[in-house]
Formats: C-alpha cells, sequence, structure tokens
C-alpha cells in the first residue's frame, strides 16, 4: 500500500497525483491519495480532497511507501511515520498559476541528510517508486523534542523575534532566508529551510538513518 499526499495549494499537484496513480495501477499497488484542490482523481488509488492531521498520519504509518510533494510541513510528516518517502518536488517560477515556489533545493538538500529519494520528474515515479518498494524497510528516525511551542510561548510573551531557538544559543534566519526572493539564491534558500528544519526538530538529526 502506498500513501500520496499534496498538501493544501491552491492547484493541488495533478502531475504527481496522477504519476503515482499511474505507478500505483502498473505495479499492482492499492493506497490512498490527498489530492487537495486537483483536478485528477486517481483510478488506482482510493481518495480524498483532505483529510485530518491524525487520519494522514495513520495512514503514513500503515504505508509501505509515502510519495509527497516537499512542502516542509507534509515532508516532516512524512519523514517521521518511518516508511520510505519519495519526494516529488513542485518546480518553477513562482507565478499566479505556481504560487507553491520552487521546492527542489529544499528536497536536495534534505536528501543529503536523510535516507529518501528525490524524484524530480513525475515520469520517472514508476521505476522510483518499484526501487523504493525493493529495499527493506529501516526504522523512523530518533527524533529530538521540537522547540516549536517554546518558540511560541516566547512569542506570545513579547520576545525578539529570530532570538528564540529552544536554548540553542543560535539566532534563527529571517522569514525565507537573508535573500528571499532573489532567484538565484534558491539553492541556499532550500538549504537553510532544511537545516532550520533539522536544527528546530522538525525531522530529526543528520544521517540517523543506518
Amino acid at each position: 500500500m502506498i500513501a500520496v499526499a499534496v498538501g493544501t495549494a491552491m492547484h493541488g499537484f495533478d502531475p504527481l497525483v496522477e504519476a503515482a496513480d499511474r505507478a500505483a495501477a502498473a505495479l499492482e499497488l492499492d493506497g490512498f491519495a490527498q489530492i487537495g484542490h486537483g483536478r485528477y482523481q486517481p483510478l488506482a488509488l482510493d481518495w480524498q480532497r483532505f483529510v485530518s492531521e491524525a487520519e494522514l498520519a495513520g495512514r503514513f504509518a500503515a504505508a509501505e511507501a509515502i510519495v509527497c510533494h516537499a512542502g516542509m510541513g507534509l515532508l516532516g510528516q512524512a519523514l517521521r511515520a518511518g516508511p520510505p518517502v519519495i519526494v516529488v518536488p513542485r518546480r518553477g517560477r513562482t507565478t499566479p498559476a505556481n504560487p507553491s515556489n520552487d521546492q527542489t533545493a529544499l528536497a536536495l538538500r534534505l536528501a543529503e541528510l536523510f535516507t529518501l529519494r528525490v524524484c524530480l520528474e513525475p515520469a520517472a515515479l514508476l521505476r522510483t517508486l518499484d526501487a523504493a518498494l525493493a529495499e527493506p524497510r529501516r526504522p523512523p528516525p530518533v527524533l529530538p523534542p521540537s522547540n516549536v511551542p517554546w518558540l511560541i510561548a516566547a512569542f506570545l510573551a513579547g520576545g525578539p523575534p529570530g532570538s528564540a531557538d529552544g536554548g540553542g544559543g543560535q539566532e534563527q534566519l529571517p522569514p525565507g532566508g537573508k535573500h528571499a526572493g532573489h532567484d538565484a539564491d534558491v539553492d541556499e534558500k532550500g538549504r537553510a529551510q532544511a537545516d532550520e528544519m533539522v536544527r528546530h526538530g522538525h525531522v530529526g538529526t543528520a544521517r540517523e538513518h543506518p
């Protein structure tokens, strides 16, 4: 069984959902897809547009493999669940038709830190999924406690922005990284986002998989 999720972006992510549906049919897999606002409706996979966080967590944990985009929240949840994770990043310049920004740099940076697979082209998803399912399942990473509740409490108490780090003594990057909005710095932004996810406990510490 596979679990597919694309989050809540305005236009969904039809190329990912369709590729996952076709891969499931070709590999004779059952599964579930959360398709968001997309137009494509899977034929081989059960699907819903949106599910609760608890339901999604349960589907992730029960899956043999997870296929998702590279949104930080969704990807962090997938990595915590344990099954092999295949990431199909949203790509391209930010436009009204593509408001979610390019996720490639973030996905590639996290692939350096964790045993996840990045599938840059939806057309290659069948091959990538087949290879992932052939590997032995590895245990999920041992995660440090998140300091997000501490950050929220500090913010509500009037603490200075960017100064709270849960006791680590390191200053946070400003929103979007110091070069936000410059296409030439997309790789730096993605790496910074990935490192922030690890540093603040969203996905764990580096190389915890054997």
